[in-house]
């Protein structure tokens, strides 16, 4: 399973985009802060991963970040 966080800017305000891929689907949601797309995630991410997450958009400047997800998730 996959996951990619990424932002970007409508009507002038960053949102930030949740997308999951398995092998039998995509599912995307939309976030007004990058706090509530990682927290969206059950079980939490660990606290590595959301660093390493809002290390890369925020300070690297980079438009997403993927990573690959353990096991089951679920989104809240």
């Amino acid at each position: 399973m996959e996951a990619t966080v990424a932002a970007f800017t409508e009507h002038g305000t960053t949102l930030y985009a949740i997308t999951i891929r398995t092998p039998n689907k995509t599912e995307t949601s939309t976030y007004a802060s990058l706090e509530a797309a990682l927290d969206s995630f059950s079980p939490l991410l660990t606290r590595r991963v959301r660093s390493h997450i809002v290390e890369e958009l925020r300070v690297g400047g980079k438009p997403d970040v993927v990573f690959c997800l353990e096991g089951s998730v679920e989104r809240q």
